[in-house]
């Protein structure tokens, strides 16, 4: 066995590389054309120091591979050429010794300079800007409302997991603020009269305004008129719209506010056009949203609850009146909730789902199609949902301690003094019991959200007194009329125009979303 030193290995080993023939990187050059005898003469003419573009050299001659193509290495191979013709290229200067930098792409540019390309601007620029609006007041961002507590796991970097917790608030722009914004944007809409002016106009003007708002009543006398239209004139009714969405993978609660059209208090389209000769839509106008509450919340009515106390303070508000520019009092009034389904459930204090889930009627889904059942299903309001609730011992105890559920786990001794209180008798065993109740309150689970906190309360002391909760979304409820109408509409054409439907509803129709947006915009 033989054994050799680490520099006798290192000795051996470059003396095998250097007799090992390497490998050219460009090929042989006699497969190769190009005016070669041109080159070589040019080159040699090159002064010392002389700066040499290879590659634009090497696309003068026409440096081609093998295959006839030009060479995308042509400068590599000049170079490697002229070496091996005996030309001492190391006297040329190189790219990396020059002052003027790296041969770049050429930057598109636009011909003349009369034309000025803006460049977008950079985030930091545009938050930088964000941040200057935000404390400059230009950009309301509302207050923070309702801190939540939230938990989290994180990964460390030894492997182990670490919990945590952080905070999230959600963020509010006042009812108020809406309202007095609202003013000042839409005045020159509104039929805002001075005293004077409401007093200066003749019985008969009055009479004919009433009648046109059908809002003329017999026995009135003309003072009374007078006064029932400047109010109807000085009234603006708002509509709450609530939905759940998911936002950056988490649920999040948001709450719009927006002011009803109302020909009594604002113009119609046809009488503003007279006025200032324009043709604009009035009731779009009014009728947009303004962003109310945003928050992180789950669909569950615990953590949707937890809001209820920032709207109250913001109906405690309600009786401020606003003033317009010109020292008109408005008066505004809470009138409407609106939603999907699960909003309005949410809302009345309906259960979600169900066979009882309509929050306006309580009808059974079993029984929908029995047209005598629903007809003797009556309108439920929010006061008629609370005092269902209060009416029993146990639905008054339990909605006083906030619970959200006060008629669930509740024992078969409980169960029968809530049905004794609602003058029910029946029933012997805890199944009988539960489903008679469930049948007294047909799908009612607690006090409407904003009696949640204080349930003996009445509507009217929150400022609330006449609030419905509109039982239909009309996107989400025609959905399944609106299939039915595209699936039946070909049987009624000719065969040419119905495979053309089919296929202009095969391409443009995706999903029940698009219908319901393809079916509003027909509308």
């Amino acid at each position: 066995m033989a054994f050799e030193s680490k520099d006798e290995a290192a000795e051996r080993h470059n003396a095998q590389r250097q007799q090992g023939k390497q490998k050219s990187p460009v090929g042989r050059f006699e497969n190769m054309e190009w005016d070669k005898d041109g080159m070589k003469e040019e080159v040699n003419s090159f002064g010392d120091g002389t700066l040499v573009n290879w590659s634009e050299l090497a696309r003068r001659y026409r440096v081609k591979n093998k295959t006839g193509q030009m060479a995308q290495n042509g400068g590599q191979i000049a170079m490697e050429w002229l070496k091996s013709e005996g030309v001492n290229v190391e006297r040329f200067k190189k790219r990396r010794e020059s002052d003027i930098g790296n041969i770049r792409k050429k930057m598109k540019k636009s011909v003349g300079g009369e034309i000025i390309v803006p460049c977008p601007e950079s985030s930091r620029k545009l938050q930088a800007k964000l941040k200057e609006k935000i404390l400059s007041g230009e950009v309301n961002v509302g207050e923070l409302i309702v801190p939540r507590k939230y938990e989290k796991l994180v990964l460390k970097e030894d492997g182990s997991i670490e919990k945590s917790h952080f905070f999230v608030e959600g963020r509010k722009w006042p009812l108020v603020e809406i309202r007095k914004r609202k003013l000042n944007e839409l005045e020159k809409f509104m039929r805002i009269n001075a005293e004077r002016d409401v007093g200066s106009m003749s019985k008969e003007k009055v009479v004919n305004r009433l009648d046109m708002l059908n809002e003329k009543t017999d026995g009135e006398d003309e003072t009374e008129m007078r006064e029932r239209l400047k109010v109807m004139e000085r009234t603006r009714h708002l509509l709450v719209w609530n939905d759940l969405s998911t936002i950056a993978n988490h649920s999040h609660l948001v709450f719009m506010a927006t002011c009803l059209y109302d020909p009594a208090t604002f113009y119609t389209n046809n009488e503003y056009e007279v006025i200032m000769g324009k043709k604009i839509n009035i009731q779009s106008l009014f009728e947009a949203p303004s962003l109310y509450i945003v928050a992180r919340s789950s669909s569950s009515d615990v953590d949707q609850l937890c809001y209820v106390e920032t709207r109250l303070e913001c109906l405690d508000e309600l009786p401020d009146l606003t003033v317009s520019a010109s020292g008109i009092l408005i008066v505004d009034k809470m009138r409407f909730f609106h939603g999907d389904s699960p909003s309005h459930q949410y809302e009345a204090g309906q259960q979600k789902g169900g066979n009882f889930y309509c929050a306006v009627c309580g009808a059974n889904a079993h029984r929908v199609h029995e047209l005598d059942y629903v007809f003797r299903c009556p309108h439920i309001s929010l006061e008629d949902q609370q005092q269902l609730v209060l009416k029993g011992p146990l639905g008054k105890a339990n909605s006083l301690a906030m619970s959200n559920k006060p008629f669930h786990g509740l024992t078969k001794t409980n169960l029968v003094h809530e049905l004794n209180a609602r003058a029910i008798y029946e029933g012997d065993k805890k199944k009988e019991l539960e489903d008679l109740l469930k049948e007294e309150l047909h799908g009612v689970q607690r006090v409407p959200a904003l009696l949640f906190t204080n349930p003996n309360k009445t509507l009217e002391s929150i400022n609330c007194a006449g609030y419905e909760v509109l039982g239909f979304e009309p996107l989400h409820d025609i959905g399944k009329h609106i299939e039915n109408l595209f699936g039946e509409l070909p049987d009624h054409l000719s065969l040419d125009e119905a495979s053309k439907l089919k296929a202009v509803l095969e391409l443009c129709i995706g999903g029940k979303d698009t219908k319901r947006l393809l079916i509003t915009a027909v509308l």
